[in-house]
Parts: structure tokens; sequence; C-alpha cells
């Protein structure tokens, strides 16, 4: 009697650590932006951290060079820029990049920016019954179905001057999944994904590659759940921008390219929209995180900003377009 009650104590004591461990939040980011020219590689700007409680960086990279004299002239310029962010219930991310170059009677010159961002978020909710009155329907254990939303917004996009030696190329890619346990005798899965990606790539050739997977939007899932159990969830996204430029041989030349993949606006738990319990009777609830107090009861999203254009500026972007549109004419 007295091994199997050691042994029993012993699973309660391993179950409680794990209960324990799975209920502590982790929030990763990191920031990374780089920049050079032909002869200088140029300063690299990095940071990382991983903690139990939100996490958010930036970095800056920017790079200058005048060569060459007399008749023969160039300077270059390379620019990034990364943003970072884990919080509660979503990733805020960008990366930007930048580079132009003016050569006189083909001074050898090229310049480049690129950056990157990422992060992830392992946290868990559980929902419980406000005043429940039938425990065997809402109570501790209790199955239901349980409607949610996830998603991301924001840009991806680039450009150079047109026939220029320039090439530009920024992806993103994001994921979030939700698992609520092992559920026997559930009507529906107890887990749900979301994944989205989009890449672009061009040249001053004219070369263009673009492709998407499940590209920026919203989308509703039901998953069946348990009253009182921990439901856990993962958020992944990484974003990247790269722009170069180069001179033309024997050829005076203003070259300028520019790219910006923003996912600031969120990946992000968009709220629930719906609870019910094994009957289909609508529940009262609340769904809060133990280790990060978040309330998964709500969305996470940012309202997308209309487009402005001090971001845009900062790297050139907007004047990149209107000679771009004037080239075109």
């Amino acid at each position: 009697m007295a091994r199997s009650t050691a042994l029993v104590l012993a699973a309660c004591l391993l179950l409680i650590g794990a209960a324990a461990q799975a209920a502590t939040p982790k929030f990763s980011a990191t920031a990374s932006a780089g920049s050079g020219t032909i002869n200088i590689p140029g300063p690299t700007d990095y940071h990382f951290n991983a903690d139990t409680v939100p996490v958010s960086f930036t970095a800056t990279s920017s790079q200058f060079e005048a060569a060459g004299g007399g008749a023969a002239v160039s300077t270059g310029l390379g620019r990034s820029n990364a943003s970072a962010s884990a919080g509660l219930g979503a990733l805020h991310l960008l990366a930007e990049a930048s580079a132009n170059l003016t050569s006189t009677n083909g001074a050898a010159m090229y310049a480049n920016g690129s950056s990157s961002a990422n992060g992830s978020i392992d946290d868990a909710f559980t929902i419980n019954a406000v005043n429940c009155q039938n425990l065997s329907l809402c109570g501790p254990g209790a199955l239901g179905l349980l409607t949610f939303s996830i998603g991301a917004s924001g840009s991806i996009g680039g450009n150079g001057n047109v026939g220029g030696n320039w090439s530009v190329i920024g992806q993103w890619t994001a994921d979030v999944t939700l698992n609520a346990g092992y559920l026997p005798g559930s009507p529906l899965s107890p887990s749900a994904a979301w994944h989205g990606d989009h890449s672009i790539s061009r040249n001053g050739n004219g070369a263009l590659f673009e492709s998407s997977n499940g590209d920026f939007g919203s989308q509703t899932f039901t998953v069946s759940f348990a009253f009182g159990t921990p439901i856990s969830l993962h958020f992944a996204g990484t974003v990247s921008a790269a722009a170069s430029v180069g001179y033309v041989f024997g050829a005076s030349s203003a070259t300028d390219a520019a790219f910006r993949t923003d996912l600031s606006h969120t990946v992000a738990w968009g709220g629930i929209s719906g609870l019910t319990d094994a009957n289909g009777n609508a529940v009262a609830f609340t769904a809060l995180s133990e280790g990060s107090g978040a309330d998964f009861a709500k969305s996470f999203a940012s309202p997308v900003p209309e487009p402005g254009s001090v971001g845009l500026l900062a790297f050139g972007l907007v004047v990149l377009m209107l000679r771009v549109r004037r080239s075109q004419r």
C-alpha cells in the first residue's frame, strides 16, 4: 500500500510540474540589419532575447562611400531597418532595405542593405464557465466547442528604377497553432493551424518572381476543448528585405532600389467569437492565461492604419516609385 501511495504521489508531482512548465509563457524576438558598399562591408546591428515576458527590439544599419576621382567618381549608400516584437497574443515584425548609387563615367561602385526580423510566442489559456448551472455540461473536464480567428495583416513590396542595375527581394512567413489536448469522444478536432507566406524578387532586367500561400487575412476555426483544461498556443513569424545596386561599366548611372516587408500590423490571435457546451448552448466564460495574464477572449490584432508616407520616405520608396512611373511614361 505504501509503495502504491508513493507511486501515485510521484505521478501527481510529475503532472503538477508538467502543468507548471506548460503554463510558463515564452517570448522571443530577433532583429538584424546590415549594409555595405563596394569597399566597406558596413555595420551589422543584431539583437536577440527570449524571456517569460514580452520582448521587443529594433536594429538599424547605414553605410556610405564616395570613391574615384576626376572625371570618374561614384557614391553608394546602403541602409536597412528591422523591428521585432513578441507580445501578448501577437507578433509585430518589420524589415526594410534600400540602396542607391551614382556613378560618373562608370566609376566602380556597389551598395546594399538587408534586414530580417523574427519572433515566437508560446502561451496557454484556460476556458472556465461563468455561473455554470450544470457541471456535466460546463464544469471542469466537460467538452465544448470553441470558435476563434487568427491571421496576419501588413504589406510587402519593393522596386527599383526601370532598367537599372539593381535587385530586390523580400519575404514573410507566419504560423499560428492551437492545441486543446487529447480529448477522447470530442466531436471535432481539438487542434487548428494557420499558415501564411509571401515572397517577391525582381531586378532591373525585368525578371520577377512572386509566390504566396495563405496570404494576409484572417481565418476562423472551430475546435473541441475541455472546460478547465489549458489550451496551448504557438506563434512564429519571420520577415526579410534586401536591396542592392551596382554600376554600369563605362556609363554614368543613378540607380535606386528599396524593399519593405511589413508584418508590424500583426500576426495575431483574433479573439473568440463563439463558445458552446456539448449541447450547443452558449456559455458565458473567461479565457485567461495564468502565466502571462492575457485575456484570450478578446482580439490582439492591431488596426491597420492608412498607408502613410513617413516610413516609405525614410527608405526612399516614394521617390523611387515616382521615378519608376516617370520612366514608364
